[in-house]
This record gives structure tokens, C-alpha cells and sequence, in this order.
């Protein structure tokens, strides 16, 4: 196989692991952040640019537990599919 048939068999798969990866990084940012800062202190008003940014992180997070491996799975079985129809031609 060539680097250009691998690239081109990837490419399919760089959205669903760019989410993945800019989740990971959120993630750890908002962890980092909130160990500063925290979401809601005792003495004081809610932080909302906090509770926004962990809303951003928590819908990351749900695309890339639900929404990402189904994607994923579909397009591996489009693949696999596409090239049994082009063996028993």
C-alpha cells in the first residue's frame, strides 16, 4: 500500500477524531480551570463563563461517547460493503 492510498483510506475518519481530540483538550483545560477557579464558590456568585465552557465540554463529551462511534462504525461498514461489491463483480 502506498501513502496515498492510506491517507486516502483515513481520510473518512479525520472529522470524527479531530472531535475526539478537541474534546480531549477541552477536557483537560476545563479540569485544569475549574481546580483555579471552580464552577460555584460559597461565598460568591456563579462563575457563567465557567458554566459555559463546561457546557461546551459536556456536549464534546456526549458527541464523542454517542455520536462518534456511531459515525465511525458506519463508515467502516459503508467501506467494507462497498469493496464486497467490488470483489464479486
Amino acid at each position: 500500500m502506498t501513502r496515498a492510498i492510506v491517507l486516502r483510506e483515513l481520510r473518512p475518519f479525520r472529522g470524527p477524531l479531530s472531535l475526539v481530540l478537541l474534546y480531549a483538550f477541552l477536557a483537560e483545560v476545563f479540569s485544569r480551570l475549574s481546580l483555579d477557579h471552580g464552577l460555584l464558590t460559597p461565598g460568591g456568585s456563579p462563575n457563567f463563563g465557567m458554566m459555559a465552557f463546561g457546557g461546551l465540554v459536556l456536549a464534546l463529551r456526549i458527541v464523542s461517547i454517542f455520536v462518534v462511534p456511531a459515525i465511525v462504525v458506519y463508515r467502516v461498514v459503508n467501506r467494507a460493503v462497498a469493496y464486497a461489491s467490488l470483489g464479486s463483480k
